[in-house]
């Protein structure tokens, strides 16, 4: 879970641009970031930006449901969080610090793979905005 205002310029950047209905609330131990998105005075979703593909999925269609639903299930955390890689990664890397993620080396898209030998702890931040600008 993080600070909505420490990251709405990240969500802005990946988005295109700022959108005053839409709220992000966490990034994965990997980097990808998850948004509130309301939709209607009825309709909401959360959202998940995969860096690495540079994709959009909804991931729930309630907020109450995802932290009740997603989050409580262990496939869709290993579906939406890696939790089985996250897991490995904390057991040779150590737990991760405020604001650090599990970077990937080489990032997928330039031909890496998801295995814990390629994984090093890094800036959020920092690793969302090479992997946006790698990605373009």
């Amino acid at each position: 879970m993080v600070n909505p205002k420490d990251i709405e310029s990240t969500l802005s950047t990946w988005l295109g641009r700022k959108k005053d209905n839409y709220v992000p609330f966490a990034i994965s131990g990997f980097g990808e970031l998850f948004y509130y998105r309301k939709l209607t005075e009825t309709d909401e979703d959360v959202c998940m930006i995969d860096i690495q593909h540079r994709n959009i999925e909804v991931v729930e269609w309630n907020l109450e449901s995802f932290f009740e639903e997603v989050l409580s299930h262990k496939k869709s955390r290993e579906e939406w969080l890696r939790e089985s890689l996250f897991k490995k990664a904390v057991a040779k890397y150590g737990t991760l610090n405020t604001n650090e993620i599990f970077t990937i080396a080489p990032m997928l898209a330039l031909g890496g793979s998801l295995e814990t030998k390629n994984l090093k702890k890094g800036n959020v931040q920092v690793y969302q905005s090479i992997v946006f600008q790698a990605t373009m």
